[in-house]
């Protein structure tokens, strides 16, 4: 089932309405790259957009007018699924958008059914709050501004919920992103639990299970080689059947957000190897492995 993501631009008060005009994704006077970096990861991640009419037309009015877009949003705004929730509007004017008519709880449900990437949700006040009272939401990304204002729209305005602390990050600008997961929402497998499963897939050369523990957006690095994606990877990995058979992890620690991982392996010859790896897990997936040191340990 696919992930029904809130994320939203929120004040230290607890306020997503912007009316106060205390958010400009295109501030130029601030260093946001690195926010603007997190929001490409998440976007990866994620192939639909689900809003209320509101936030869809000022969306639809600002987005596509940004010419020169250093964040990315306008071209990513443009190419992927729009949903927009509405039961009044009628051609949404914007390619590849569907209106959803209701009743919203329904054709959320339907959505999160179909196969696909995670669904996101930004800006859409009251539907956001819609979504909280059906129980829909499987994650919330709250990029925390160092601003106070006050008054506005809140976005847990009488929700009764308890989170999950995933991941938290602080931005140069002052802005910090708190991930949460609903408190009876299923956890991720251990980081070291997912190599291991992930090795033990390779040993029994068990293609579609390693294809599932290896993130879409998968890449190899080593001393030897350039990035290497999942497809590729894959492809030369599978024919060693050899050395997955020969595989043995001496340990694999978790390093926070990740594993170190110590392996040997044995090659034809009968020579023995050594890898030391750094394998990022994210989600109960692995997003990317990096080779440190590689080498022979003991002759035929």
């Amino acid at each position: 089932m696919r992930r029904l993501v809130v994320t939203e631009n929120i004040t230290l008060d607890g306020v997503i309405d912007m009316a106060g005009g205390w958010f400009d994704p295109l501030d130029e006077t601030l260093d946001q790259s690195d926010i603007t970096a997190v929001n490409a990861e998440h976007r990866a991640a994620a192939d639909a957009l689900l809003v209320g009419r509101t936030t869809f037309e000022s969306f639809r009015g600002f987005w596509p007018a940004q010419a020169k877009d250093p964040t990315g949003v306008a071209a990513y705004l443009d190419a992927v699924d729009k949903y927009v929730v509405s039961g009044t509007l009628g051609d949404p004017g914007w390619k590849n958008s569907t209106v959803l008519r209701g009743p919203v709880a329904a054709e959320v449900r339907a959505l999160k059914q179909a196969p696909g990437g995670d669904i996101v949700v930004t800006g859409s006040i009251r539907l956001v709050h819609a979504l909280i009272a059906e129980g829909l939401v499987d994650e919330y990304r709250l990029f925390v501004f160092p601003v106070v204002v006050g008054r506005g729209a809140r976005l847990f305005a009488s929700a009764d919920l308890g989170l999950r602390l995933l991941e938290t990050r602080a931005f140069r600008s002052g802005a910090t992103l708190l991930r949460y997961a609903a408190a009876d929402a299923p956890q991720p497998a251990p980081a070291t639990e997912v190599v291991r499963a992930l090795f033990d897939a390779y040993r029994a050369q068990d293609v579609a299970t390693a294809g599932r523990l290896l993130h879409d957006d998968f890449v190899f690095t080593s001393p030897q080689d350039d990035r290497i994606d999942k497809a590729a990877y894959l492809d030369r990995c599978f024919p060693t059947a050899d050395r997955f058979a020969s595989q043995e992890i001496l340990d694999a620690v978790d390093v926070g957000g990740g594993v170190l991982l110590h392996y040997e392996y044995e090659l034809r010859d009968g020579t023995r190897h050594r890898n030391t790896e750094v394998i990022t897990v994210r989600d109960g997936q692995v997003v990317e492995t990096q080779v440190f040191f590689g080498g022979r340990v003991s002759a035929a």
